[in-house]
C-alpha cells in the first residue's frame, strides 16, 4: 500500500492545494459549485463521554460566520446523482460523530460511529485493541466493519480518523456512497482533544504542549486521502454547510 507521501507525489497539486478560506460570499460559492457538479453528474467509558461532552459543547457554540464554506473536490464527479450512504471524514476531534447524530434525526437516516461498531463487535475498547493486539491487527478490524455497510442503506457514518488511510477504505467508500471530509480548525480540535486524550490511542502520551504539533503533523501525513472525499467542509462548521450537500443527494 502506498503510503501518504507516495500518494501526494502521485496527485496532480490541484488536488492537494489549500482552498482559500475566504471567497466570497460561501453560499453564493456553494451553489454555483453545485450546479457545475450537477452538470458533470448529468453526463467507549465515562471519560469517553466526557470528552464526546465537551466535544458538542464547543461545536455547538460555533456561530456561522463569514469564512465558513463548502468546497467541491474533483472526486464529486464521479458520485451517484443520489445515495443514501454518507461517510464523514477527519481527523479526531473534528466532529464527525456529533455532526453524524445531528445529520440523521434531520434527513431520516440512521447514524453509526465506526469505532463504536468496532467495540460492540469485539466487546472492548479500541485503547485495549491497540495496546493489546497493534494497530495492524485493529486497521483489519476497521476495513471488515467498514465493508460491512455495503449490505446497509439510509445511513451516515462517522468514521475514525485514520480509516480513509488504510487497505483501499476511501476508494471503497467513494465508489459506494458520499465522502464528506470536515475540516475543522486544528485549533478548535486540539482544544477539543485535551479532555479525552486518555481514551484515544494515538494521544494517551502526548502533553497538552505535544498535542497541536502533532494534529499539524498528523493532518499533513492524512491530507493527501483527506483530499479523496467528494466534499470537503472548510470550519468553524455549522448545519448550514452540510445543507449544500443532503439537499442535492439525499
Amino acid at each position: 500500500m502506498k503510503n501518504g507521501s507516495d500518494i501526494a507525489k502521485s496527485k496532480p497539486s490541484h488536488c492537494l492545494a489549500d482552498p482559500p478560506r475566504r471567497r466570497g460570499n460561501p453560499t453564493n460559492t456553494a451553489n454555483g459549485l453545485l450546479l457545475e457538479l450537477a452538470r458533470q453528474l448529468a453526463g467507549r467509558n465515562d471519560n469517553a463521554k466526557t470528552g464526546m461532552t465537551m466535544i458538542e459543547s464547543s461545536i455547538q457554540e460555533n456561530k456561522p460566520p463569514n469564512d465558513q464554506e463548502l468546497y467541491i473536490t474533483d472526486q464529486a464527479a464521479n458520485h451517484p446523482k443520489a445515495t443514501s450512504r454518507f461517510f464523514l471524514v477527519g481527523l479526531m476531534g473534528s466532529g464527525k460523530t456529533y455532526w453524524a447524530k445531528k445529520l440523521a434525526e434531520q434527513y431520516n437516516l440512521t447514524a453509526y460511529d465506526l469505532d463504536s461498531v468496532i467495540t460492540e463487535n469485539e466487546h472492548c475498547s479500541v485503547s485495549e485493541i491497540f495496546s493489546g493486539k497493534g494497530e495492524g491487527f485493529f486497521r483489519d478490524l476497521e476495513k471488515e466493519a467498514l465493508l460491512s455497510f455495503g449490505e446497509k442503506q439510509n445511513f451516515i457514518l462517522s468514521c475514525g480518523g485514520g480509516t480513509p488511510c488504510f487497505h483501499n477504505n476511501m476508494e471503497w467508500m467513494n465508489k459506494n456512497g458520499i465522502t464528506i471530509w470536515i475540516d475543522e480548525s486544528l485549533d478548535i480540535i486540539a482544544e477539543r482533544l485535551i479532555h479525552s486524550k486518555n481514551v484515544r490511542p494515538l494521544l494517551k502520551d502526548k502533553s497538552d504542549e505535544q498535542l497541536a504539533s502533532y494534529l499539524k503533523t498528523l493532518l499533513a501525513e492524512r491530507k493527501p486521502f483527506y483530499n479523496k472525499a467528494a466534499f470537503r467542509l472548510l470550519g468553524p462548521i455549522s448545519i448550514d454547510l452540510f445543507k449544500q450537500i443532503f439537499t442535492n443527494h439525499a
